[in-house]
């Protein structure tokens, strides 16, 4: 299982491809396919539940003794 940080660059990373390839000039996406793919990728990776725990200050579970 990836960390939230990991999650979140990931998620990142894909949506500047995916805004990339809607900007090149023989691009054959339309603004709402990239939007659409874009939420895919969110909803995939669970990106906004690792945002919300990104800034709910969650670092992960806690070593107990």
């Amino acid at each position: 299982m990836s960390s939230n940080a990991e999650t979140l660059a990931n998620v990142i990373l894909e949506i500047e491809r995916i805004i990339g390839e809607y900007l090149e000039p023989t691009s054959a996406h339309d603004a709402k396919t990239a939007i659409e793919l874009i939420l895919l990728e969110m909803d995939r990776n669970d990106a906004i539940a690792a945002a919300e725990r990104v800034r709910a200050g969650y670092t992960g579970p806690k070593l107990v003794k």
